[in-house]
């Protein structure tokens, strides 16, 4: 009699999962789906799902895990000497307050002594000639400023 009934009543054939099912069962987008699929991963087949989403999930042998772990270590060494680089790069502010105060010291003194030189220089010459004896004084104190040999301001 089960035959009979198998004949008049066939099982309940088992619907296919959808697509949104499959990517939430297995917790991957269906852009991610679509490409296994062209891959040749029959997405209907849990086994190979489970497999396939076990190696994008991080899973694999202790091999992959062990080259893994290898490469975080490696990656994280890097770190440490990228931030050992820029560390020794780096200059404490209170050094640049300091220089940036030395080097506003050394102007206002090379100022003052221009304004001190410059009027017997300029006495009874012409405009043009006093523009001359100006900009040669502005660039002796440029040129002494930034001479490498004559930064007295570097000094400490």
């Amino acid at each position: 009699m089960p035959q009979i009934f198998e004949t008049i009543m066939p099982k309940p054939s088992k619907k296919p999962k959808s697509r949104a099912a499959i990517c939430r069962e297995f917790g991957i987008t269906n852009p991610t789906l679509l490409q296994w699929e062209n891959e040749g991963v029959d997405i209907h087949d849990d086994d190979q799902m489970r497999d396939r989403a076990a190696r994008k999930h991080g899973g694999g042998t202790a091999e992959m895990h062990a080259a893994r772990l290898r490469k975080l270590k490696a990656e994280a060494e890097l770190a440490e000497l990228r931030a050992g680089e820029l560390e020794r790069r780096l200059i404490a502010i209170d050094e640049v307050e300091q220089a940036f105060t030395k080097i506003g010291s050394i102007t206002k003194g090379l100022m003052i002594r221009m304004q001190a030189d410059l009027p017997p220089a300029l006495e009874g010459q012409t405009a043009s000639r006093m523009a001359v004896i100006i900009g040669e004084a502005v660039n002796a104190v440029l040129t002494q400023m930034s001479d490498p040999e004559g930064m007295h301001w570097r000094e400490k």
